[in-house]
């Protein structure tokens, strides 16, 4: 599962570079957040994402939040054949890249902000990419259910408050 995350980070990174199309998708990042505004661009929707709520205090004003999960990775990447077919396999499908980096914005400043204050591995930013997409709906045959897709017994293990909407500490 690590080997999965590093090579997904890899991928996604390297996706997420700068390139031709960064007009649109700032463009299209842009309209997103307008679309939660209000007259007077007052903010009207819930405040669900964190880029909104960031104080600044683990991103430098120049920092851009790929390059500072990038950059505190530090697992490395077994080479194996495995990975290389799935590396390969987010490579030749850069569309799901850019649509799984726009499901995750409402959550991926607060999860590595989270993750750099208990001083966790950055790679577990990325877990929900593997996992489920960062669709928050996501649900698997074994009842693993949102964007960790926790298990409801790994939910109780874990002392985990569980709803049908949420899986939550008490």
């Amino acid at each position: 599962m690590k080997a999965k995350a590093i090579l997904l980070a890899s991928v996604l990174l390297v996706g997420c570079q700068a390139s031709k199309h960064d007009a649109n998708i700032q463009q299209h990042a842009q309209s997103l957040s307008a679309a939660g505004q209000g007259e007077a661009g007052k903010y009207t929707g819930r405040a669900t994402s964190a880029r909104w709520m960031d104080d600044g205090t683990f991103l430098a004003q120049d920092q851009n939040l790929w390059n500072f999960i990038g950059n505190e990775l530090k697992m490395g990447i077994p080479e194996n054949v495995r990975i290389r077919e799935q590396k390969q396999k987010y490579l030749s499908n850069k569309s799901y890249l850019h649509d799984v980096t726009l499901r995750a914005e409402p959550y991926m400043y607060w999860i590595a902000g989270q993750v750099k204050k208990r001083n966790m591995p950055m790679e577990l930013v990325l877990l929900p990419i593997v996992e489920s997409a960062f669709d928050p709906h996501a649900t698997s045959s074994a009842n693993a259910a949102g964007i960790w897709q926790i298990i409801p017994s790994t939910g109780r293990n874990y002392g985990l408050k569980q709803t049908k909407a949420y899986d939550a500490t008490p």
